[in-house]
């Protein structure tokens, strides 16, 4: 699995992954229910509390750019 920053927006709305568009949510979804990791789990990977992932995969707010880019690499 690819992913990274769609760069064609500002701020960078969308996260390519294996050549698909999606959006954050959409993303850190993948990558935990693929790892098999649950919210907490995914945010002692990128330095978020689990409330805060489940924000992000809720849509309640959006990952800035730093976090984006973590997330990309995670994959």
């Amino acid at each position: 699995m690819t992913a990274e920053l769609d760069t064609n927006t500002s701020p960078p709305a969308f996260i390519l992954v294996d050549g698909r568009r999606c959006t954050p949510s959409e993303a850190l979804k993948k990558i935990r229910t693929e790892r098999g990791w649950n919210t907490k789990q995914l945010g002692e990977e990128i330095g978020a509390s689990a409330r805060t992932v489940e924000d992000w995969e809720q849509e309640r707010y959006t990952p800035r750019k730093p976090t984006l880019k973590l997330i990309c690499t995670l994959l």
